[in-house]
């Protein structure tokens, strides 16, 4: 059995590690996270909402969602033809009014 394909447990045994599951490491920290889940549930919806808030607060952007190349580029070559023209775009109120209106 190959090296990449096992692990050895804490009592030294070899067991064939599936790859839909975690390694040990990774496992302890799923199971601290269903401990922490029992604690959450019993949160209401406006504290899990106010943690949800602090947790997307503190993600790096950069890291949470890394922009690729061509993204960025794109992005760039968006905000130059808007800031070119800023009067070419539709005000947000009459998008709103017309997008609800559809929906009737």
């Amino acid at each position: 059995m190959a090296e990449s394909s096992v692990y050895r447990s804490s009592e030294s045994a070899l067991w064939p590690r599936s790859p839909a599951l975690p390694n040990p490491a990774e496992f302890a920290i799923l199971i601290h996270m269903v401990d922490r889940s029992a604690a959450l549930e019993s949160l209401t919806a406006q504290e899990r909402i106010v943690l949800m808030g602090r947790l997307w607060d503190s993600l790096d952007p950069a890291a949470a969602a890394p922009l690729s190349p061509a993204l960025t580029a794109e992005l760039a070559r968006r905000e130059a033809e808007a800031d070119a023209d800023p009067d070419a775009g539709i005000p947000w109120d009459a998008l709103r009014d017309e997008l609800q209106a559809r929906l009737r």
